[in-house]
């Protein structure tokens, strides 16, 4: 069975907008001062294991907007995996490699994991 690995950026006191500061919100870009070479190269890593990144619309339409035109290996790496969004106010099809999760998205997902773990059963 495939793992969801949650990253979230948060500071002590609760904030979670926009940290690198792609969206122009009121406490956004908090995180750089923070992120620093070691984080990326941690970021990097981690992105580098997953099949797929999977997001809610806010963060979709926030990354689509600003990740397309970014380059480097975090970049190219998260450009290039295939997106799941997870919304009810989407509609399809979607752009930048994405895949909207319609309905329960919960079963959608482990209906995904199912097909993944029998594709690898039968390839041994």
């Amino acid at each position: 069975m495939r793992k969801i690995i949650v990253s979230t950026l948060v500071t002590l006191d609760g904030v979670i907008e926009d940290p690198g500061g792609m969206a122009g919100t009121e406490h956004g870009g908090w995180a750089g001062p923070y992120f620093g070479e070691e984080a990326a190269k941690r970021s990097l890593a981690r992105l580098q294991t997953c099949d797929y990144f999977l997001c809610g619309r806010r963060t979709y339409e926030m990354f689509a907007r600003a990740w397309p035109n970014a380059s480097g290996p975090y970049a190219d790496k998260l450009n290039s995996i295939p997106k799941l969004v997870a919304s009810t106010t989407l509609s399809g099809p979607l752009g930048w490699n994405a895949t909207l999760l319609r309905g329960d998205a919960m079963a959608e997902l482990s209906q995904r994991s199912e097909e993944h773990t029998s594709e690898l059963q039968s390839h041994h």
